[in-house]
């Protein structure tokens, strides 16, 4: 049988059942190394995994070699002396793991996937062989040393006899990340509900903090749990759920502000756990019409004025926050007024457009008017269209501008 190339080169094909048999014969169980790609086994590469939580704020997600190097940024770590079982190769992974954890904690990017830290590690890492040769690169050997990452404790076992172990399992989640909701994004001000069920997957007892909203949450108001089905708590408060016993609560996100949000729901009792719900907040869009502002050629009257809808076309509020600026010599505001004709004093403070509101401004340009201008509103949402494009000169982002064609101009609105 033609022997499998190295990773890189042209041609790479897995060992098949017979090879992994005389491998099994003929080589210790395992003695592995660590580089870069993962554990490796006399060139085989394998890839080690764990199950780690974030102390902090709940999040556990799986993190391992290959998802790992892409934070990592340090030198691979290669064990230099042969290592004897299993064992050994899981300690050195949890050594590294603790060392590219406690580098990596201050990384915005790191935290945003593995939660706020500092971290502990749940059960035990995992060793899976991917069955595919790489090369050996000696140099550099460096034994990994300092504490392995800290096994996430229980202080509450729920009286459970010794080797019952209940599970905490809650959906929706995605794999990945087993006890986050996700919602999604909302519109600002818009509720989505999700019902989430915690089961008792395992054995025994599972002991748990009543269902709400931590206080120590990064956004708690954006978050509402209730009604809830089979939740009873016992006489101490506490939430029991024997085997295969489930809690269902109904939760609603109600973004308040735009960009990511979430909450932490506790979990088991005494383990540090918690459920995060999250989602992201969307602001809401303005379009204005007509976009450019085309003004007709001067009559007898000095001045010409065109009125300038503002609409809230999104599901979501959107707050004017200043007067309009930008208009140059020749050019006024003449009002600025509500759906109802009153007026709108900006420099009092913020207009809140609910969603389907508009508001009208009122532009005059006089003799003077000869060069194009523009109207701006700032505001806390974003904009439809693009400068120049045929739906407007309605710029992305804030502020909001509007182009003024001055009176007479070869104008298309």
């Amino acid at each position: 049988m033609k022997a499998p190339k190295e990773v890189g080169t042209e041609d790479r094909r897995p060992c098949g059942w017979a090879v992994l048999a005389m491998l099994a014969l003929v080589l210790p169980l395992p003695s592995c190394t660590l580089d870069s790609s993962g554990i490796v086994l006399d060139r085989y590469r394998y890839n080690c995994s764990a199950t780690i939580q974030s102390v902090t704020d709940g999040t556990r997600s799986e993190i391992s070699t290959d998802n790992l190097m892409e934070f990592a940024g340090a030198e691979p770590l290669i064990v230099a002396e042969p290592l004897e079982n299993p064992d050994v190769a899981r300690r050195q992974w949890l050594r590294y793991l603790r060392r590219i954890l406690e580098e990596r904690s201050g990384d915005e990017a790191f935290r945003a996937v593995y939660g706020a830290g500092p971290w502990c590690v749940i059960g035990e890492p995992d060793l899976r062989a991917t069955e595919e040769l790489i090369s050996w690169d000696t140099p550099g050997l460096a034994n990994e040393s300092g504490p392995e990452l800290d096994l996430c404790m229980c202080g509450e076992d729920c009286g459970n006899p010794e080797g019952v172990v209940p599970i905490l399992e809650v959906s929706p989640t995605d794999p990945g990340a087993p006890y986050r909701v996700d919602f999604g994004s909302a519109p600002v001000g818009s509720p989505v509900v999700r019902d989430v069920r915690i089961t008792n997957s395992g054995e025994g007892r599972l002991c748990l903090n009543p269902p709400s909203i931590h206080a120590t949450s990064p956004h708690p108001d954006d978050f509402v749990l209730g009604p809830f089905l089979g939740c009873d708590l016992t006489p101490e408060g506490l939430l029991v759920l024997e085997d295969a016993e489930v809690c269902q609560f109904r939760a609603t996100f109600t973004p308040r502000q735009a960009g990511p949000r979430s909450a932490l729901v506790p979990g088991a009792r005494g383990c540090g756990d918690y459920i995060t719900l999250a989602g992201i907040g969307t602001a809401g869009q303005l379009s204005a019409s007509p976009a450019p502002a085309c003004f007709p050629p001067l009559g007898t009257d000095p001045c010409t004025e065109v009125s300038i809808r503002i609409d809230n076309t999104s599901p979501a509020s959107v707050s004017l926050l200043s007067p309009p600026t930008g208009l140059g010599e020749g050019w006024s505001l003449a009002a600025l007024q509500t759906s109802a004709g009153a007026p709108i004093d900006l420099g009092s403070g913020p207009y809140t457009l609910t969603p389907g509101q508009y508001v009208t401004a009122r532009v005059q340009a006089c003799a003077s008017a000869t060069a194009v201008s523009a109207l701006r509103v700032m505001h806390n949402g974003t904009d439809y269209g693009a400068a120049g494009s045929p739906t407007g000169d309605v710029d992305a982002g804030s502020p909001l501008v509007v182009q003024l064609m001055p009176p007479g101009s070869d104008c298309m609105p």
